[in-house]
């Protein structure tokens, strides 16, 4: 998570990491998931902070399934699987392809991407079918 963060301009957001477990994952595909969703929190939705952590189960057991949530501005339900076609941009100059790129990875590794929002009305995607190492 830290290595796809590093290559991410920021503009002062924090990075939150609460998910200390080891997936099972090509690390550059990996990376450049994060790396994307990243991006997307910080450039599209005005973020100032980003969290990446694991979805446990009621057993207290997450797999490898992790989230990656932003307190910036979200999307609108009618829009969140859209925002995964190729070209779909909400930026001017936008390419489209950051989050076309995440749901080719998932679906490479037989993951799945979802999105949805948090509690204060940011972008929260969840990845799951991730296996633990």
């Amino acid at each position: 998570v830290r290595d796809a963060w590093a290559g991410v301009d920021t503009d002062g957001t924090e990075l939150v990491v609460e998910a200390t477990d080891r997936i099972e994952a090509d690390a550059d595909l990996l990376k450049e998931a994060l790396r994307n969703l990243s991006e997307n929190a910080v450039e599209h939705g005005a973020a100032t902070t980003v969290t990446v952590g694991s979805l446990s189960d009621a057993a207290g057991d997450c797999g490898g399934d992790f989230f990656v949530a932003d307190d910036g501005a979200g999307t609108t339900p009618d829009r969140r699987e859209e925002a995964f076609e190729p070209g779909y941009s909400t930026a001017r100059g936008g390419t489209g392809l950051g989050l076309t790129l995440v749901r080719t990875v998932e679906k490479a590794r037989g993951w799945w991407v979802s999105a949805d929002e948090t509690a204060g009305g940011g972008a929260r995607f969840e990845l799951t079918g991730v296996a633990a190492r």
